[in-house]
């Protein structure tokens, strides 16, 4: 695999759609985008941003409505779809319907680009799905029947299906939703890993921002405007880019804990907070959604959070008395109290 040019770019890129008159709509414009081996890239937006339209239209579903876009240094559209489909996989967010087909034939459908017109799998073909098998983690169902899976197992799948077609380009759209948090997490993972150990780059467009920030080599951030923001997560966060791609009344991105929060409420009552750091972000939530503030400015008390024979405590001292907690629930009843005695 040639390692010194991007696997797919696009130039002067514009997406969108043409209406029932022929007007064309327009969702994005002047799009410069790349996919270089191993990389994994997240398409991340606000909800109607274009990140499905986007996806759609590079991987030769729908066309642009200008520019370019090409796959392995060769404009899209001169490949028909066996050549494409032997270049590019493709897992749209749409639940597949496989009818009564076992996991095992489901993933071997990933080598039809490959097999002719008899459809015949080879030793090689065979090698191969279970190459994606193992990949996955899918040898445990392999034999099952699609229907008899759970949503989890099923995206590993149609994942296992996709590594199976062997391509360069693997584009997910959305493969985590629908999916609980340690499904999610595990298919992060393992997307990640699997650009690692296969130089295959892979584009996912997806909701979770927080597993994005941690795992992917560069963001594309598509805002409601059509605008798109692309690189490092980390630069892209620092440079405020992230925050204003998903800025919203009432929420903030906090740069420090890589979250988004509540803003705190400016008129409640004011909390001096010190102590351990592996407590303060807890603690520091709690009070926030509880309405307190947090300032050493005219409080009405400080907590310190720390750690006493590797338990954690909140020591509360008020201008009369000090007391001790071992929960932050306990804490925030007693703070409640006091706020409401005044």
């Amino acid at each position: 695999m040639n390692t010194s040019a991007p696997l797919l770019s696009t130039q002067a890129l514009a997406i969108g759609y043409t209406g029932r008159n022929q007007r064309k709509r327009s969702v994005a414009e002047s799009l410069a985008l790349d996919l270089w081996p191993g990389q994994l890239v997240c398409l991340l937006g606000p909800n109607g941003a274009g990140k499905s339209t986007l996806m759609r239209t590079l991987a030769g579903l729908q066309p642009p409505l200008s520019g370019q876009i090409l796959l392995n240094g060769q404009p899209l559209a001169n490949f028909n779809p066996t050549e494409l489909a032997q270049r590019l996989s493709l897992v749209l967010a749409e639940r597949v319907e496989a009818g009564n087909l076992s996991v095992h034939e489901l993933i071997a459908l990933g080598r039809t680009p490959h097999t002719g017109w008899l459809g015949k799998l080879t030793e090689s073909d065979l090698a191969q799905v279970q190459k994606a098998i193992t990949a996955t983690g899918t040898q445990k169902f392999a034999y099952r029947r699609i229907h008899q899976l759970s949503d989890g197992e099923r995206q590993k799948v149609m994942l296992a299906r996709a590594l199976a077609q062997d391509t360069n380009l693997i584009l997910l759209d959305e493969p985590t939703a629908h999916l609980d948090l340690p499904n999610r997490v595990e298919m992060m993972r393992l997307l990640h890993q699997l650009t690692r150990q296969t130089q295959k780059a892979i584009l996912l467009s997806t909701h979770e921002l927080d597993l994005a920030l941690q795992m992917a080599d560069k963001l594309w951030l598509l805002d409601a405007q059509g605008n798109m923001a692309v690189g490092a997560p980390e630069d892209l966060v620092l440079s405020g880019m992230f925050e204003a791609t998903f800025a919203k009344a009432g929420f903030y991105f906090d740069r420090t804990t890589g979250a988004f929060m509540m803003h705190p409420d400016e008129q409640g009552p004011a909390i001096s907070l010190l102590g351990d750091e592996r407590l303060l972000f807890w603690t520091r939530r709690a009070l926030q959604r509880e309405g307190f503030r947090i300032s050493q400015e005219n409080s009405v008390a400080t907590v310190d959070a720390t750690y006493q024979n590797g338990n954690a405590v909140w020591r509360c001292e008020q201008t009369d008395r000090a007391s001790l907690f071992v929960s932050i629930e306990n804490l925030l009843h007693a703070l409640k109290s006091l706020t409401d005695e005044r």
